[in-house]
Protein backbone atom coordinates (compact mmCIF):
# COMPACT_ATOMS: atom_id res chain seq x y z
CA UNK A 1 0.00 0.00 0.00
CA UNK A 2 1.06 3.61 -0.55
CA UNK A 3 1.21 4.26 3.20
CA UNK A 4 3.85 1.58 3.80
CA UNK A 5 5.89 2.63 0.76
CA UNK A 6 5.90 6.23 1.95
CA UNK A 7 6.73 5.13 5.47
CA UNK A 8 9.69 3.13 4.23
CA UNK A 9 10.97 6.01 2.13
CA UNK A 10 10.74 8.36 5.11
CA UNK A 11 12.21 5.88 7.59
CA UNK A 12 15.68 7.27 8.40
CA UNK A 13 16.45 4.23 10.55
CA UNK A 14 15.91 1.91 7.59
CA UNK A 15 18.37 3.88 5.48
CA UNK A 16 20.79 3.89 8.40
CA UNK A 17 20.51 0.09 8.59
CA UNK A 18 21.12 -0.16 4.83
CA UNK A 19 24.15 2.11 5.12
CA UNK A 20 25.50 0.02 8.00
CA UNK A 21 25.12 -3.09 5.85
CA UNK A 22 27.17 -1.51 3.07
CA UNK A 23 29.88 -0.18 5.40
CA UNK A 24 30.35 -3.32 7.50
CA UNK A 25 30.20 -5.66 4.51
CA UNK A 26 32.84 -3.71 2.59
CA UNK A 27 35.21 -3.18 5.51
CA UNK A 28 36.24 -6.74 4.69
CA UNK A 29 37.71 -5.59 1.38
CA UNK A 30 39.72 -2.83 3.09
CA UNK A 31 41.19 -5.39 5.47
CA UNK A 32 42.07 -7.67 2.57
CA UNK A 33 43.86 -4.85 0.75
CA UNK A 34 45.72 -3.95 3.94
CA UNK A 35 46.71 -7.60 4.37
CA UNK A 36 47.99 -7.49 0.77
CA UNK A 37 46.01 -10.46 -0.43
CA UNK A 38 46.71 -11.30 -4.05
CA UNK A 39 43.94 -13.71 -4.85
CA UNK A 40 40.95 -13.95 -7.15
CA UNK A 41 38.07 -11.71 -6.07
CA UNK A 42 35.75 -14.69 -6.52
CA UNK A 43 37.02 -16.02 -3.19
CA UNK A 44 37.37 -12.73 -1.31
CA UNK A 45 33.75 -11.67 -0.88
CA UNK A 46 32.20 -10.76 2.48
CA UNK A 47 30.33 -14.07 2.72
CA UNK A 48 33.52 -16.02 2.03
CA UNK A 49 35.05 -14.35 5.11
CA UNK A 50 38.60 -14.32 3.82
CA UNK A 51 40.05 -11.56 6.02
CA UNK A 52 42.15 -12.57 9.01
CA UNK A 53 40.00 -12.92 12.10
CA UNK A 54 36.72 -12.63 10.15
CA UNK A 55 35.94 -9.46 12.14
CA UNK A 56 33.51 -7.87 9.64
CA UNK A 57 31.52 -11.10 9.46
CA UNK A 58 31.31 -11.32 13.23
CA UNK A 59 30.35 -7.64 13.50
CA UNK A 60 27.32 -8.21 11.29
CA UNK A 61 26.32 -11.85 11.46
CA UNK A 62 26.76 -12.46 15.19
CA UNK A 63 24.55 -9.54 16.22
CA UNK A 64 22.27 -9.51 13.18
CA UNK A 65 18.98 -8.95 15.10
CA UNK A 66 20.36 -5.68 16.48
CA UNK A 67 20.75 -4.36 12.93
CA UNK A 68 17.32 -5.57 11.82
CA UNK A 69 15.59 -3.93 14.78
CA UNK A 70 16.82 -0.59 13.46
CA UNK A 71 14.62 -0.93 10.36
CA UNK A 72 11.00 -1.84 9.55
CA UNK A 73 11.08 -4.86 11.89
CA UNK A 74 10.51 -2.31 14.65
CA UNK A 75 7.48 -0.62 13.07
CA UNK A 76 4.88 -2.57 15.00
CA UNK A 77 6.57 -1.75 18.31
CA UNK A 78 6.59 1.92 17.32
CA UNK A 79 2.88 1.77 16.47
CA UNK A 80 2.15 0.17 19.85
CA UNK A 81 4.18 2.83 21.65
CA UNK A 82 2.33 5.76 20.08
CA UNK A 83 -1.08 3.99 20.14
CA UNK A 84 -1.39 4.21 16.37
CA UNK A 85 -2.63 0.68 15.70
CA UNK A 86 -6.33 1.42 16.23
CA UNK A 87 -6.12 4.34 13.80
CA UNK A 88 -4.42 2.22 11.13
CA UNK A 89 -6.83 -0.70 11.53
CA UNK A 90 -9.79 1.60 10.93
CA UNK A 91 -8.39 2.22 7.44
CA UNK A 92 -7.74 -1.45 6.71
CA UNK A 93 -8.45 -4.86 8.19
CA UNK A 94 -6.15 -5.89 11.01
CA UNK A 95 -5.04 -8.94 9.03
CA UNK A 96 -4.09 -6.68 6.09
CA UNK A 97 -2.13 -4.38 8.39
CA UNK A 98 -0.15 -7.27 9.89
CA UNK A 99 0.45 -8.91 6.52
CA UNK A 100 1.70 -5.65 5.07
CA UNK A 101 4.09 -5.19 7.98
CA UNK A 102 5.49 -8.68 7.42
CA UNK A 103 5.72 -8.18 3.67
CA UNK A 104 7.45 -4.81 3.99
CA UNK A 105 9.98 -6.13 6.51
CA UNK A 106 10.89 -9.02 4.20
CA UNK A 107 11.16 -6.99 1.00
CA UNK A 108 13.06 -4.07 2.54
CA UNK A 109 15.65 -6.19 4.36
CA UNK A 110 16.11 -8.73 1.55
CA UNK A 111 16.55 -5.93 -0.99
CA UNK A 112 19.06 -3.93 1.09
CA UNK A 113 21.06 -7.07 1.88
CA UNK A 114 21.00 -8.22 -1.76
CA UNK A 115 22.22 -4.88 -3.09
CA UNK A 116 24.93 -4.58 -0.42
CA UNK A 117 26.22 -8.09 -1.08
CA UNK A 118 26.15 -7.62 -4.87
CA UNK A 119 28.08 -4.37 -4.47
CA UNK A 120 30.62 -6.19 -2.31
CA UNK A 121 30.96 -8.94 -4.92
CA UNK A 122 31.45 -6.42 -7.73
CA UNK A 123 34.06 -4.49 -5.74
CA UNK A 124 35.91 -7.70 -4.88
CA UNK A 125 36.13 -8.61 -8.57
CA UNK A 126 37.25 -5.09 -9.46
CA UNK A 127 39.87 -4.65 -6.73
CA UNK A 128 41.33 -8.14 -7.09
CA UNK A 129 40.83 -8.57 -10.83
CA UNK A 130 44.51 -9.44 -11.25
CA UNK A 131 44.60 -11.77 -8.27
CA UNK A 132 45.93 -15.30 -8.52
CA UNK A 133 44.06 -18.47 -7.63
CA UNK A 134 42.30 -19.67 -10.78
CA UNK A 135 39.24 -21.68 -9.81
CA UNK A 136 40.02 -24.47 -12.27
CA UNK A 137 43.51 -24.88 -10.84
CA UNK A 138 42.04 -24.91 -7.32
CA UNK A 139 39.53 -27.55 -8.32
CA UNK A 140 42.38 -29.82 -9.41
CA UNK A 141 43.42 -30.11 -5.75
CA UNK A 142 39.85 -30.82 -4.65
CA UNK A 143 39.20 -33.72 -7.01
CA UNK A 144 37.79 -36.64 -5.03
CA UNK A 145 36.59 -34.42 -2.15
CA UNK A 146 33.07 -33.16 -1.57
CA UNK A 147 31.30 -32.94 -4.97
CA UNK A 148 29.44 -29.74 -4.06
CA UNK A 149 32.63 -27.91 -3.10
CA UNK A 150 34.22 -29.19 -6.32
CA UNK A 151 31.26 -27.81 -8.32
CA UNK A 152 31.50 -24.42 -6.58
CA UNK A 153 35.20 -24.15 -7.40
CA UNK A 154 34.46 -24.94 -11.02
CA UNK A 155 31.61 -22.40 -11.15
CA UNK A 156 32.54 -19.62 -8.68
CA UNK A 157 30.26 -17.00 -10.30
CA UNK A 158 27.18 -19.18 -9.91
CA UNK A 159 28.26 -20.21 -6.41
CA UNK A 160 28.65 -16.60 -5.30
CA UNK A 161 25.42 -15.35 -6.88
CA UNK A 162 23.34 -18.22 -5.52
CA UNK A 163 24.81 -17.77 -2.04
CA UNK A 164 24.19 -14.00 -2.13
CA UNK A 165 20.57 -14.52 -3.19
CA UNK A 166 20.03 -17.18 -0.54
CA UNK A 167 21.59 -15.02 2.19
CA UNK A 168 19.34 -12.09 1.25
CA UNK A 169 16.22 -14.28 1.35
CA UNK A 170 17.19 -15.72 4.76
CA UNK A 171 17.81 -12.24 6.18
CA UNK A 172 14.39 -11.21 4.90
CA UNK A 173 12.77 -14.18 6.65
CA UNK A 174 14.64 -13.37 9.87
CA UNK A 175 13.27 -9.81 9.69
CA UNK A 176 9.76 -11.24 9.34
CA UNK A 177 10.33 -13.53 12.33
CA UNK A 178 11.49 -10.58 14.45
CA UNK A 179 8.35 -8.70 13.40
CA UNK A 180 6.25 -11.73 14.38
CA UNK A 181 7.93 -11.82 17.80
CA UNK A 182 6.96 -8.18 18.27
CA UNK A 183 3.32 -9.14 17.60
CA UNK A 184 3.47 -11.44 20.62
CA UNK A 185 5.64 -9.57 23.13
CA UNK A 186 5.29 -5.87 22.23
CA UNK A 187 8.44 -4.72 24.05
CA UNK A 188 11.79 -4.00 22.41
CA UNK A 189 13.77 -5.61 25.23
CA UNK A 190 11.84 -8.89 25.01
CA UNK A 191 11.90 -8.99 21.22
CA UNK A 192 15.62 -8.24 21.08
CA UNK A 193 16.49 -10.87 23.71
CA UNK A 194 14.36 -13.58 22.10
CA UNK A 195 15.56 -12.80 18.58
CA UNK A 196 19.19 -12.94 19.75
CA UNK A 197 18.58 -16.35 21.34
CA UNK A 198 16.73 -17.60 18.25
CA UNK A 199 19.65 -16.43 16.08
CA UNK A 200 22.60 -17.31 18.32
CA UNK A 201 21.62 -20.95 18.89
CA UNK A 202 21.54 -22.03 15.21
CA UNK A 203 24.82 -20.24 14.40
CA UNK A 204 26.63 -21.77 17.37
CA UNK A 205 25.93 -25.45 16.72
CA UNK A 206 27.78 -27.94 14.58
CA UNK A 207 25.08 -27.52 11.93
CA UNK A 208 25.25 -23.73 11.71
CA UNK A 209 23.05 -21.82 9.30
CA UNK A 210 26.18 -19.81 8.46
CA UNK A 211 27.48 -22.85 6.56
CA UNK A 212 24.59 -22.38 4.14
CA UNK A 213 25.23 -18.70 3.42
CA UNK A 214 29.00 -19.00 3.00
CA UNK A 215 30.35 -20.24 -0.35
CA UNK A 216 33.21 -22.71 -0.81
CA UNK A 217 32.58 -24.58 2.43
CA UNK A 218 33.27 -28.28 2.92
CA UNK A 219 29.78 -28.93 4.25
CA UNK A 220 28.04 -31.38 1.92
CA UNK A 221 25.08 -30.30 -0.18
CA UNK A 222 22.80 -32.76 1.64
CA UNK A 223 23.78 -31.31 5.02
CA UNK A 224 23.29 -27.75 3.78
CA UNK A 225 19.85 -28.54 2.39
CA UNK A 226 18.80 -30.16 5.68
CA UNK A 227 20.08 -27.20 7.72
CA UNK A 228 18.28 -24.77 5.40
CA UNK A 229 15.03 -26.74 5.49
CA UNK A 230 14.96 -26.96 9.28
CA UNK A 231 15.82 -23.28 9.70
CA UNK A 232 13.17 -22.13 7.23
CA UNK A 233 10.55 -24.31 8.96
CA UNK A 234 11.48 -22.77 12.34
CA UNK A 235 11.30 -19.21 10.94
CA UNK A 236 7.97 -19.86 9.21
CA UNK A 237 6.68 -21.41 12.44
CA UNK A 238 7.57 -18.27 14.40
CA UNK A 239 5.97 -16.07 11.73
CA UNK A 240 2.75 -18.10 11.62
CA UNK A 241 2.43 -18.27 15.42
CA UNK A 242 3.13 -14.55 15.83
CA UNK A 243 0.71 -13.56 13.09
CA UNK A 244 -2.01 -15.97 14.26
CA UNK A 245 -1.68 -14.83 17.87
CA UNK A 246 -2.06 -11.15 17.04
CA UNK A 247 -4.71 -11.38 14.34
CA UNK A 248 -7.00 -13.31 16.69
CA UNK A 249 -6.20 -11.30 19.80
CA UNK A 250 -9.34 -9.87 21.34
CA UNK A 251 -8.57 -6.18 21.75
CA UNK A 252 -11.42 -4.43 23.54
Amino acid sequence: MKYFKSRLIMDKRYWLMSLLFVIVINIDLLLLVHQRFSFSGQFLTFLAGSSLGHYPQMALLWILPAYLLVGPSRWYLQDVKVSQINLLTTRMKKSQYLQQLLRTSFISVATSALLALLLNYGLALLIFQNGSGNSYRMSDFQDGSDPFLYWQLLHPVLANLLTILLAAMILGLIAMAIMALSFMFKKVSYVFALSMVAWFIPISTKYSILAVIQPFQETTLTAQLMILLVYIIVLLGIICVGYGTEVHRDEL
